[in-house]
């Protein structure tokens, strides 16, 4: 996260402001790179893993990009360039309010027993030092582990996001990486 982007989040929870933020807005005209051994005509969700001994769901079930070629091409010589549809909804830093009720839709429709004070947690979200909406990735492990009797593994829990209306996550990695993780494989134009 970008100094400027700390700081404009930092007055927003000092002032206690809850309009729909998310640290850094999707940037939907941002080109994208995939790295493969193969040339690909067309990104689909069935064939995530198929002939590729380097998979990784650390970050999520779905199609990995980066924002660099270099890093792309640690995961094959064939470099697919990408840009994403300008009306998916990523999960971007945060988890929005917009996003959070969405979910929360979701689960109430497909009956799944929410944790305690979850109901309120969902349809009334605060941020805060300790709340899990302030990382994508920690909602996403929360997910993982709270709701483990209705999503038994990751591939679970990407179909139930894609379902509620979230079509991938953007996230950075420890080194720094850009890391662009598609749920849905229609918001994916190849260049």
């Amino acid at each position: 996260m970008g100094l400027r982007t700390f700081i404009k989040v930092a007055i927003r929870e000092y002032l206690n402001e809850e309009e729909d933020i998310s640290m850094e807005s999707f940037e939907d005209d941002k080109i994208w790179y995939h790295g493969s051994d193969k040339p690909i005509r067309k990104f689909l969700f069935s064939l995530i893993g198929v002939d590729n001994k380097k998979i990784t769901n650390y970050h999520g079930y779905g199609i990995y990009f980066v924002d660099k070629i270099e890093r792309a091409k640690r995961y094959g010589d064939v470099i697919t360039s990408v840009s994403i549809d300008g009306n998916a909804d990523f999960l971007v830093d945060r988890v929005t309010p917009k996003q959070l009720i969405k979910i929360y839709k979701q689960l109430k429709v497909e009956n799944v027993n929410l944790r305690d004070n979850d109901d309120d947690w969902f349809t009334n979200p605060t941020y805060g030092e300790y709340s899990v909406l302030t990382d994508v990735e920690e909602f996403y492990d929360y997910f993982m582990r709270g709701y483990k009797d209705s999503f038994k593994n990751i591939k679970d829990v990407t179909e139930f996001l894609l379902r509620s209306g979230i079509d991938g996550m953007q996230v950075t990695n420890d080194v720094g990486d850009n890391i662009l993780v598609v749920f849905n494989e229609d918001v994916i134009n190849i260049i």
